[in-house]
């Protein structure tokens, strides 16, 4: 009954629209210039060299075609519905009339298909990665049964030295003198120890959804917030100056979205930005006038890390500083001072490939941003498919910043976790570890597990086919650096 009464409104909306609407007209414009009229309608130009053309032609190009009217959208639509996305009709995201002449469609296609590429293009030149590590040792870490390597978020309390995993089955694995069990039901994206207390984001669901089932939550149990739209990051700050710690939330969402902050005494949301794909968040004094800003990463179509200038009184002013392209996949980035000229570099990482692309991508990787007066400029890349998390620490107790990344939509089980120390002036040489395939690493922390004062890294896996691992490097070294795959 539920499917009849959408197919009526959908013969309804078709029924109610102008004949102009139903029937566009030639524009006489060409290929390229149609492209980039309607393309960017929905998010940045993206040129055919970015993709293969055969990833074009069967992923790409039919998903964008149904965005303009084009093809079986009432059957897309009606899938909206049976996956539980009715929103995303009621937006017109998949509009049933046309927006533009068969005619200027057919232009757009074959201006991807003749000037796409057909192959990926290669990655550029970087440095031979060593793929032994001597100094470090291989020993395994004990799991509970059922936690299957399904790790979705890792925390550490550096109280307790505890390292905290969360599993989309519904627990919190805290390993430390004594392995415990958290019972909290839950998909986990973040774990985090603030203000002497450990919190846990819950996405409510995994994988693309429109459902606000998220929520926030102390590891007591505490509710704090709850119908939160898949949320990916959240931030202590009082926003409002009322004396009392507000929440900022990544809603991430999937085709909307939103980035805001939440009173803390009364829960009320506020809406910063409404926009899909807020992927993480930094807390930061951007512009030396004593008020916390917010630095944030957003990924999805319009992706780009923006600096929202705190005006008080929960006020924000947005300057966008960097974009990216669209089938960047952007993941994460944070602030660290590269150069120690005491401003705050930008740690880029992208390499997301769960989308309608799902192939190699040469600008896949890590990069650095330096702050240049009030410009950021590319300082370092290190190409990586399918890059998706990374950390600046000073892992080797020599002064700079090294990386540690790793890569869950990876080409190879080699590039899985990388290691890139730094050698001063922007060079970096790539390590990995021969056990590294053991794990197919989706999370990342930093901590010091064993109270030696030297940063460890943990590492947790996503991946049901593989063994929990743990690598270790001598203490002689002058790092302990455990990684660690659930």
């Amino acid at each position: 009954m539920r499917l009849y009464i959408f197919s009526l409104a959908l013969f309804l909306q078709a029924c109610n629209s102008t004949p102009s609407e139903r029937q566009p007209r030639p524009s006489g414009l060409p290929g390229e210039t149609l492209a980039k009229m309607h393309c960017s309608s929905c998010h940045r130009y993206v040129g055919p060299e970015m993709l293969d053309k055969t990833t074009w032609q069967n992923k790409t190009l039919p998903e964008m075609g149904l965005r303009l009217g084009m093809g079986d959208v009432f059957q897309k639509n009606v899938l909206q519905v049976q996956q539980g996305t009715e929103n995303l009709v009621y937006q017109n995201i998949y509009p049933l009339t046309p927006r533009l002449h068969e005619e200027d469609y057919q232009k757009i296609l074959k201006y991807y298909l003749d000037n796409a590429p057909e192959k990926p293009l290669p990655q550029a030149k970087k440095p031979s990665l060593i793929k032994e590590m001597k100094d470090w040792k291989f020993e395994p870490i004990l799991v509970s049964e059922g936690f299957q390597h399904n790790t979705t978020a890792l925390g550490f309390n550096p109280k307790t030295s505890e390292i905290w995993a969360g599993s989309p089955r519904g627990e919190v694995q805290i390993f430390g003198k004594e392995a415990r069990v958290l019972q909290e039901p839950g998909v986990f994206s973040v774990i985090r120890h603030l203000e002497g207390t450990d919190y846990l984001l819950d996405l409510g669901l995994l994988g693309p959804h429109e459902k606000e089932k998220g929520k926030l939550i102390k590891a007591d149990g505490t509710l704090i917030l709850d119908h939160l739209h898949k949320p990916a990051d959240f931030a202590l700050l009082d926003v409002n100056e009322d004396g009392i710690k507000d929440y900022v939330v990544c809603n991430f969402g999937f085709e909307t979205g939103n980035l805001s902050w939440y009173d803390g005494k009364t829960k009320k949301a506020n809406t910063i930005k409404e926009l899909p794909g807020a992927r993480n968040i930094v807390v930061e004094d951007m512009d030396g006038d004593g008020r916390k800003d917010l630095v944030v990463l957003f990924a999805q179509a319009w992706e780009g890390i923006s600096v929202f200038y705190n005006k008080g009184k929960g006020k924000f002013k947005e300057e966008e500083v960097l974009q990216f392209s669209p089938v960047y996949g952007s993941s994460w980035f944070e602030l660290a001072d590269f150069n120690g000229d005491g401003k705050k570099d930008i740690l880029y990482v992208n390499g997301d490939n769960a989308d309608y692309s799902g192939t190699l991508k040469p600008y896949h990787g890590i990069r650095i941003f330096e702050k240049q007066d009030k410009k950021y400029k590319q300082t370092y890349f290190y190409p990586m498919y399918g890059a998706t998390h990374a950390r600046a620490v000073d892992f080797d107790g020599d002064g700079d910043l090294d990386i540690a990344a790793i890569a869950y939509y990876r080409k190879d089980a080699e590039e899985g976790f990388v290691y890139l120390e730094n050698k001063g002036k922007y060079q970096f040489q790539p390590y990995t570890f021969p056990e590294v395939n053991f794990g197919q690493w989706m999370v990342m922390e930093i901590g010091d597990y064993n109270k030696d004062g030297r940063p460890d890294i943990f590492l947790g896996a996503h991946d049901l086919a593989r063994k929990p691992q743990i690598v270790k490097t001598p203490t002689e070294v002058g790092v302990l650096l455990n990684l660690l795959s659930f």
